[in-house]
């Protein structure tokens, strides 16, 4: 078993998401699977990794490899937002203005 997936089969979030995004991608030596590096993904969001977030957000709020959730995407790059990251501001107020009703004065905040 790769030292990669052994760390995040720990609870290493950096791994998980490392491994989580090598198996969406097939990339890394990694074959493409998309349901597993989901799961990768999901658990190192669930330990606070900002990138993780960011990119499952980005999932979700495309919708092209899981079905798309503008408003679970927005919840979940909630916290990379407040931890001060710029790209999860980016996506933040992409979604926002994706909405039918957007609210502005969170766009203009960023």
């Amino acid at each position: 078993m790769p030292k990669k997936v052994t760390k995040a089969d720990k609870g290493d979030e950096d791994m998980m998401f490392i491994v989580g995004q090598s198996l969406l991608d097939g990339t890394n030596g990694f074959p493409q699977d998309t349901e597993l590096g989901l799961k990768y993904l999901e658990e190192s969001v669930e330990q606070d990794n900002d990138e993780a977030a960011e990119l499952y957000s980005q999932l979700l709020f495309e919708g092209k490899i899981i079905e798309k959730d503008v408003e679970k995407a927005t919840k979940m790059i909630e916290k990379a937002v407040l931890n001060g990251s710029l790209s999860a501001k980016l996506l933040r107020a992409k979604i926002e203005i994706s909405k039918e009703k957007a609210d502005y004065q969170i766009i203009e905040s960023y």
